[in-house]
């Protein structure tokens, strides 16, 4: 019997030698719209930037997805796999790399913004739990047991998304991930739902 797995991953980062990671995107001050699923497009300034992170002076390579801790960076190579795969509904928004001289590395970057989030999370299979009383209807919770998700919920033509009450984490339909892995697209990494804490991914 085949061991089960989710129709859907968590599409994280990680830290390999040599390949540059980011700092926070400038001069948009207003970054945590990109972990709620606000449409952003026609704000986004288009002379946007991240600089490779001092820290690790020797990481200089690009990859076609770029650890960065405040949003999923992707090449214009990635951008073309996630389109081509019929996923219209994202938001590309342009981000240039600066090196560590403060010298433009690659303009063809972008990160990716889902503007809108689906209510597919199931709280109880999930046991959510939030820190504190919660402000809003939609707070995020703050911890859980495992992530279980409604993927009846999830419209067939959607490819990567953000869920209600955890939008900062970008999910995506596990066929399109290991068909990204199988074209070799380097910098990619993704989660299992059932080992997720509530921690950001």
């Amino acid at each position: 019997m085949s061991e089960y797995k989710p129709e859907f991953v968590i599409w994280t980062s990680r830290y390999v030698e040599g390949w540059c990671t980011l700092l926070r995107p400038e001069p948009y001050e207003d970054l945590y719209e990109l972990d709620y699923g606000q449409p952003l497009a026609d704000r986004w300034p288009a002379d946007s930037f991240s600089r490779m992170d001092p820290d690790r002076p020797k990481d200089l390579q690009l990859a076609d997805s770029v650890r960065c801790p405040y949003a999923r960076t992707v090449s214009t190579r990635l951008r073309a796999a996630l389109e081509a795969a019929g996923e219209t509904r994202l938001e590309f928004l342009p981000l240039a790399i600066l090196n560590h001289k403060g010298r433009v590395a690659a303009r063809d970057y972008w990160i990716v913004n889902p503007p809108y989030t689906l209510d597919c999370i199931d709280l109880d299979a999930s046991n959510a739990r939030w820190a504190g009383r919660m402000l809003d209807a939609d707070d995020p919770f703050t911890a859980c047991d495992r992530l279980v998700l409604r993927p009846e919920v999830v419209p067939a033509g959607v490819q990567v998304f953000r869920a209600r009450f955890k939008p900062s984490l970008l999910l995506m339909r596990r066929a399109l991930a290991e068909a990204l892995l199988n074209e070799g697209l380097s910098g990619l990494a993704f989660g299992e739902p059932d080992a997720y804490r509530g921690l950001a991914a």
